[in-house]
C-alpha cells in the first residue's frame, strides 16, 4: 500500500472514475482496519445521497460525510462543521475527500484553505475521455486545478479504461501517456487501476503498483 497523508483529496474530470475509485480505495483501507471518513464534496455526482448506497458503505465501517454535515447557503461555499474540521487537523483517522473536478467543485476547496492540515491530492485520470486524451491536456488540467484551488496535485491514478471494451493495447498505451506526464511534472504515478479480468496485462505494464477492482459499485454511472 502506498503511504499518504491522513487527508487524501481525490479529484478528476467527469468520466475519470473518481467516485468509483474513492469508494474502492475507502473499502481497501477499511479492510486494513483503518478508520475511514468518506467526504462528499462532489457537487455533480449524487452517489452518496442515495440512502441505499450510504447504508451499504456505513455497514462496511465507512462514515459518510455528506450535505447534512455542511451548512450550504444556496450555491455558496459550505461552512465546515466543527466535527469535520477536527478530523482534518487531529490526524487520527483517514479522511478521503471526493471532490468534483469542475470550477464549482474546486471552489469548495477554498473553504479548507485556512485550515492547518497536511494532505495528499491525487488526480484520477482516464485518457479515454476527451478532456484528458493527451499529455498536453492532462498537464493543462493539472496546472489549471492547482492554480484555481491553491492545492497541489501530489499523485496520479491511472484509471484509463473503456470499461469492458478495454483492450490490452488500450491499457498499455494509456500507461505510456500517464508515465510521460508523471516524468514531465515530477508527480508520481501512484496506482494503475485494473479490473480483475484484465489482470494478465500487468506483466506488460511498467507500473508495479496495480490497484485491482473486483466489482464496480457505481456501475451505471461510475465514469461520472
Amino acid at each position: 500500500m502506498k503511504k499518504h497523508n491522513k487527508v487524501l483529496i481525490l479529484t478528476g474530470n467527469t468520466g475519470s472514475g473518481k467516485t468509483e475509485f474513492s469508494i474502492q480505495y475507502s473499502l481497501f483501507l477499511a479492510k486494513q482496519k483503518e478508520k475511514i471518513n468518506l467526504v462528499d464534496l462532489d457537487v455533480i455526482n449524487v452517489y452518496y445521497r442515495s440512502r441505499e448506497n450510504r447504508e451499504m458503505l456505513e455497514k462496511l465501517g465507512i462514515k459518510i460525510w455528506g450535505s447534512s454535515n455542511f451548512d450550504y447557503n444556496g450555491i455558496d461555499l459550505p461552512a465546515i462543521s466543527y466535527g469535520f474540521e477536527s478530523l482534518l487537523t487531529e490526524k487520527k483517522e483517514n479522511v478521503i475527500i471526493d471532490l468534483a473536478g469542475s470550477i464549482n467543485g474546486l471552489k469548495l476547496l477554498t473553504a479548507l484553505k485556512d485550515k492547518s492540515f497536511t494532505y495528499d491530492m491525487w488526480l484520477i485520470c482516464n485518457i479515454y475521455r476527451e478532456e484528458t486524451d493527451s499529455e498536453e491536456k492532462i498537464i493543462h488540467l493539472i496546472k489549471e486545478y492547482e492554480n484555481f484551488s491553491g492545492f497541489k496535485i501530489t499523485g496520479i491514478i491511472n484509471n484509463s479504461n473503456l470499461l469492458e471494451y478495454s483492450t490490452e493495447e488500450d491499457l498499455i498505451t494509456a500507461e505510456k501517456i500517464i508515465l510521460n506526464v508523471s516524468y514531465k511534472l515530477n508527480i508520481p504515478l501512484i496506482y494503475t487501476v485494473l479490473l480483475q479480468k484484465n489482470k494478465n496485462v500487468q506483466k506488460k505494464l511498467k507500473s508495479e503498483n496495480i490497484f485491482y477492482i473486483d466489482e464496480l459499485f457505481n456501475r451505471k454511472n461510475w465514469m461520472k
